[in-house]
């Protein structure tokens, strides 16, 4: 059986944005620990460590229309206000 080398959340962010060319915001990886995607084990009732070769075979994928959408007022149909009889 490998070893597990286990590391804190700031390795394993820095570990994802050099890999992914991308920022990752802490909550992320909370999410990934969660769903399995990054092997983590509890230190204490606030800490985690995660797997470092997990963290390593991790690639993000940006969803079509993820995050915010760029304001357009183009979209915005004009309000037609009746006029007064």
């Amino acid at each position: 059986m490998p070893k597990i080398d286990w590391i804190g959340a700031p390795e394993v962010l820095e570990i994802l944005r050099r890999n992914n060319n991308r920022e990752v915001h802490p909550n992320y990886l909370s999410y990934l620990g969660r769903k399995g995607r990054i092997a983590r084990k509890q230190v204490d009732k606030r800490t985690y460590l995660y797997s470092k070769q997990d963290a390593e075979k991790v690639v993000l994928v940006r969803r079509k229309g993820a995050g915010r959408k760029p304001k357009d007022d183009t979209l915005k149909l004009p309000v037609v206000k009746p006029k007064a009889a």
